[in-house]
């Protein structure tokens, strides 16, 4: 601690008391840092200059807050340092509420600190940090100072969004501030850059209560509200299959979210699950009875998808329920096509044991195996694959293998006797 002799003696001795080290600190600014109250006020009475910042373009105001003195705050607070701003962008209210600090945030607003300035990384304002990591005394001193519920960050997130957004792990501690400011009239329909709702977050973070709640205050706007999809093309009904949350799922679809719902390209629920392989997804939407047959603008059913991406078990899946074979997509093809064209020679054998066999666009599964080989080699160690086909129903032109075997390959086809 320093004493006002010491203070007193360096000035006399033509020490300038507003000098800086290296990282822009004066004694003023360490005096602050360690809470010493008399070395703080005998360097204001040696008309220490109480607005220089230090490298960070931190004041010892800011020094003051961070470190929890709140007796040399209090006399190191003017019109100057009031709302001033460290390279971040906090103010000294910034601070406070990081800090928690409600006697400190209740002093700085009657001091004249303003409650909608942003920070400069995130677009904060003291109520983001607020609901963020603060108390509900926090929020409840910054909304009744005129703090704005619906201020946006840098990332058109509201305090209520960002806190929704934010309750991965935290929700418990975060659940009193969302009802609190959802209560105030946080309006639940914002939306962020991605066009993410609330509720697509609450999906998200897989908190049910939380989905209830949003969904009861969207009242008559329900129907359009629930349905919203984010620029990726993903709402909550999609969080909750992938959380595999039944209750939420169940919920959500008897609120008026559709499971047969179509993007741009015609693809449902159930494309998307079939295409990337997801079993599960696959398994809860056919329990929710979604049309297995639906097709997308290019014609293509879920059944084609899978076969096409190799995913037997959602092919089984699908087969299961009487998915069409039949079924071709703008080029023409089946998924038995699709799969002799990507080599896929179980799914390929799956499909001909249900009858896929006799499904054709006057090319068959045998005229793409010819198209495919380009050598003798090539066929003699890809026809075992499809020796299968040999004694199934019509549709296997054998008589246009054997002409090509000899004619191209040059072969006696003995692999046909």
């Amino acid at each position: 601690m320093a004493c006002e002799e010491d203070i007193h003696q360096l000035v006399e001795s033509g020490f300038d008391i507003n000098s800086k080290d290296v990282s822009g600190v004066t004694l003023l600014h360490k005096f602050t840092k360690e809470g010493d109250l008399v070395g703080v006020k005998s360097l204001l009475e040696h008309e220490a200059d109480f607005n220089v910042v230090d490298n960070e373009n931190r004041n010892p105001l800011h020094y003051a807050i961070m470190h929890g003195h709140k007796k040399i705050a209090k006399l190191l607070v003017n019109q100057l340092t009031i709302n001033s701003r460290d390279k971040n962008g906090f103010t000294p209210l910034h601070l406070a509420t990081l800090q928690d600090d409600t006697e400190l945030m209740d002093f700085l607003i009657t001091k004249g600190a303003k409650v909608n300035e942003k920070d400069a990384e995130e677009g904060y304002t003291p109520l983001h940090i607020a609901s963020l990591y603060g108390s509900k005394k926090s929020v409840q001193i910054l909304i009744d100072s005129g703090a704005n519920l619906e201020c946006e960050d840098n990332n058109f997130r509201t305090p209520l969004f960002l806190t929704i957004y934010q309750c991965t792990t935290h929700y418990e501690s975060r659940a009193e501030i969302i009802e609190y400011l959802i209560k105030k009239g946080a309006n639940i329909e914002a939306k962020d850059a991605e066009n993410n709702t609330t509720l697509f977050l609450a999906a998200y973070n897989n908190k049910m209560q939380l989905v209830k709640l949003i969904v009861k205050q969207a009242k008559a706007r329900l129907k359009e509200f629930i349905c919203i999809k984010n620029k990726h093309g993903f709402d909550a009904l999609d969080c909750a299959i992938e959380h595999n949350n039944r209750q939420m799922v169940t919920f959500l679809v008897s609120k008026g979210i559709e499971a047969d719902d179509q993007d741009c390209s015609g693809n449902t629920r159930l494309h998307k699950a079939s295409y990337n392989g997801d079993t599960k997804a696959v398994k809860f939407l056919l329990e929710l009875k979604v049309n297995v047959n639906a097709v997308t603008r290019c014609n293509r059913t879920p059944l084609l998808l899978a076969a096409k991406k190799g995913h037997i078990e959602i092919v089984r899946m699908l087969l299961a329920v009487k998915a069409n074979m039949n079924i071709c997509d703008q080029q023409g093809f089946t998924p038995l096509h699709l799969t002799i064209q990507k080599d896929y020679f179980d799914i390929a054998q799956l499909l001909i044991e249900k009858g896929a066999i006799n499904c054709s666009n006057d090319y068959t599964a045998i005229d793409m195996f010819i198209d495919k080989a380009h050598s003798k080699k090539n066929i003699e160690e890809n026809y075992k694959k499809f020796y299968f086909l040999h004694n199934q129903p019509a549709g296997i032109q054998l008589n246009t293998l054997q002409r090509f075997l000899r004619e191209k390959a040059g072969c006696q086809c003995q692999l046909l006797a």
